[in-house]
């Protein structure tokens, strides 16, 4: 292991230095201070201390194969140096998320012929590799399928539009901005990291109880109707088929006030 010449080794290099000469044997000194470093010296006039640790020679095959096959244990090793016991391992949990970019079923495929012209291109796609190449205008890549196989466009509020829009200007200003609608620095936003954050922000007291996405689309078809919207109207905004919105996405969001009225009404009757 290497410190800045001069500087005595202290109990971390120590320890260091006694647990790898252990592991790769045959070390002649286990701490040797060097002076031309570079990263020893920076650190020297910074006022603290340096080690580079050098965990065998890629030129040595004893080495290099008891990295490759020891990997783990050297790694406690490390760890036990610094006084940090390693953790167990942790069974792998299944991943409940789709992989960013993965394409489920249907949509659209680009053109399998190479097609040159006055500008070419290529798309290198998961799971696939390079696509055949495209030119002038025509589509490279991979379109997957909507939830129903239509496209919806749907009409944006003042609110909606000016929080979109900083959104945006969010996502451009940190090189996120791409073809989803909510990224980050991980790639698309799926939607129960965005039911998460609704549920997170609903838990305040003006709200009676916390509200998923799937909650606040209930609320507002329910509102829908409740205000006299169609349900063709209602579904199409939503996405769905009448039926499904009917029977899943409505129920009473009326008032006390309203139902006496109502009651009212239908005494009269």
């Amino acid at each position: 292991m290497i410190i800045k010449e001069g500087y005595n080794p202290d109990q971390y290099d120590t320890a260091l230095a006694n647990f790898t000469g252990s592991f790769f044997l045959g070390r002649a000194n286990k701490v040797v201070g060097r002076a031309h470093l570079a990263n020893v010296n920076r650190a020297a006039t910074k006022g603290y201390s340096y080690r580079l640790l050098e965990n065998g020679f890629i030129s040595n095959h004893e080495d290099l194969n008891k990295f490759n096959s020891q990997i783990d244990d050297l790694a406690r090793g490390i760890l036990k140096a610094f006084g940090i016991t390693s953790a167990a391992l942790v069974a792998s949990v299944k991943k409940t998320e789709p992989v960013d970019g993965e394409i489920k079923f249907g949509g659209v495929f680009q053109s399998k012929t190479d097609k040159f012209g006055t500008i070419s291109y290529q798309a290198h796609m998961r799971g696939f590799g390079w696509g055949n190449w495209q030119s002038d205008g025509l589509m490279v890549g991979s379109i997957s399928s909507m939830k129903n196989d239509k496209i919806r466009v749907i009409p944006l509020t003042d609110d909606m539009a000016r929080v979109l829009r900083k959104v945006k200007e969010f996502e451009f200003k940190n090189g996120w901005l791409g073809e989803y609608v909510f990224q980050d620095d991980r790639g698309r936003v799926y939607a129960s990291r965005i039911s998460d954050c609704a549920v997170n922000n609903t838990t305040t007291a003006e709200f009676h109880n916390k509200k998923s996405i799937h909650a606040i689309r209930r609320t507002l078809n329910s509102n829908m109707k409740c205000a006299g919207v169609s349900g063709t109207v209602a579904a199409s905004l939503l996405g769905h088929t009448e039926k499904v919105n009917e029977e899943n996405y409505t129920y009473d969001v009326s008032s006390m006030e309203e139902k006496s009225k109502f009651m009212e009404c239908a005494g009269r009757v």
